[in-house]
């Protein structure tokens, strides 16, 4: 059938039923080892992220300076997005995902180079190379899901991974604090190159379904497709995919969600700063504050999936709605900090509850694509979605870091100007969601 996996991939569930949480894991061999993959490579990367953090806070006191490194984290992917959801709709995913973490590994490695050149400029161009390499990758491993996974089991397997991006972040975070401090940031590069190569080594033995129709087979006219640069570049992909996205409203509706959630990405460097403030430090120490602060949030993302996979199930209509109350709570939980500045133990708990609507919102409008978007335009889909929440996630950090750079905004006050200025696009969605409810209801004969 269009959109399950081919039986090799194992049996889990009824046919109505989700499956459970081991079932999928012990079950379905293929995404299996696309889970073990991933969360093998997510723990380097998050040790290579406070180690570069903590490098640069060493040099400088600059938001803007560490500001950027999380803007370069994020700008090739809102660039690059588009071409990464061609390739990964024309060409071999599999390939696709076991040559990014090779590469990566290579780049990786060139942040040694730091001990002998302490050029923060070296560290800017690695990661902006490293977060190409890999942008090209999240495309091709979404659009995989629905192709080894059931469409009712997308819900557990979303949570699933999301819960491995969190477990590897919150372990990446408590632990590398420690690590920074007994053994240096050398021993996270490392261990970070090794991660890469351990992934693309299980990646390479995942067995997928056999392709639907590529976007090069769309149309009668596909084998008359002009050669050079506009096809490789893709251009006329990316203009059916765009296409696509405008003209239907649900898959347009929810592509914006994650890009309204992104205007909440400063958290990431507001935290990185808070770490290193005095009242936030741990035993004197700044990295160890960071990596407090950066687990609460792993914790939160940790379990905020799975509260919500519990309430809401597979249903779209109850997963929007559990998308709703997310939407509004996490931008609430950090306005809440601004009352409780200062104090570490309940800042960290607010970051935690914050996180767990916030990772509620990634998951459930990944989800809610999955199901409705066909395999031939997954690829440009995600790529599209991902790419619109780098732009506002590095916007505003690079935002939020000027006006503090230029003491107009202060650090405490960035917790309130951050989530109201997230609450209008809730606010877009509620609106949406009202007017898609009235619509039902008309065509019902209500």
């Amino acid at each position: 059938m269009k959109g399950e996996p081919a039986s090799s991939q194992g049996s889990v569930g009824t046919a109505t039923e989700p499956s459970g949480i081991w079932a999928i894991i012990r079950d379905n061999p293929q995404w299996r080892k696309l889970f073990l993959a991933r969360t093998t490579s997510l723990l380097g990367d998050w040790l290579n992220a406070l180690a570069i953090v903590y490098l640069l806070g060493e040099g400088s006191s600059s938001a803007i300076a560490i500001a950027i490194v999380f803007v370069l984290k994020q700008v090739p992917i809102f660039l690059l997005g588009p071409a990464a959801g061609v390739f990964a709709d024309r060409y071999d995913r599999k390939k696709i995902m076991v040559g990014c973490n090779l590469l990566a590994a290579a780049l990786v490695l060139g942040f040694l180079l730091y001990e002998f050149t302490e050029s923060s400029l070296l560290l800017y161009v690695l990661v902006a190379l490293q977060l190409s390499v890999t942008t090209f990758f999240e495309p091709a491993r979404q659009s995989v899901f629905p192709s080894v996974v059931p469409k009712r089991d997308l819900v557990v397997a979303n949570v699933i991974s999301s819960a491995s991006w969190s477990i590897m972040f919150t372990f990446g975070s408590f632990a590398g604090g420690v690590l920074l401090a007994l053994l240096g940031w050398q021993a996270a590069i490392v261990i970070d190159a090794i991660t890469y190569l351990i992934s693309a080594s299980i990646l390479w033995t995942v067995k997928l379904p056999p392709r639907e129709a590529t976007v090069a087979e769309e149309s009668p006219e596909a084998g008359s497709e002009p050669r050079g640069l506009k096809r490789l570049l893709g251009i006329d992909d990316m203009i059916s995919g765009l296409r696509y996205i405008l003209s239907t409203r649900e898959v347009f509706s929810v592509i914006l969600v994650k890009f309204g959630w992104g205007t909440m990405g400063v958290v990431t460097l507001l935290l990185t700063l808070l770490g290193r403030s005095e009242p936030y430090q741990l035993g004197g120490r700044p990295e160890l504050g960071i990596s407090f602060l950066w687990g609460c949030r792993g914790l939160g993302t940790l379990f905020g999936p799975f509260l919500a996979q519990g309430w809401a199930g597979s249903a779209p209509e109850r997963l929007k709605q559990t998308l709703t109350i997310s939407y509004f709570a996490a931008p609430l939980c950090y306005f809440a900090i601004y009352f409780f500045y200062g104090h570490w133990l309940i800042t960290g708990l607010l970051v935690f509850a914050a996180h767990l609507a916030g990772s509620t919102i990634w998951v459930i409008s990944t989800v809610l694509l999955q199901q409705v978007v066909p395999e031939t335009y997954r690829g440009r889909c995600f790529a599209a979605e991902l790419g619109l929440v780098m732009f506002s996630s590095a916007l505003s950090q690079i935002l939020y870091a000027i006006l503090m750079d230029s003491e107009i905004l202060s650090l405490r006050g960035c917790f309130i100007a951050a989530p109201m200025l997230c609450l209008l696009p809730a606010l877009l969605w509620l609106r949406n969601r009202r007017k898609e409810q009235q619509e039902l209801r008309a065509s019902a004969g209500f």
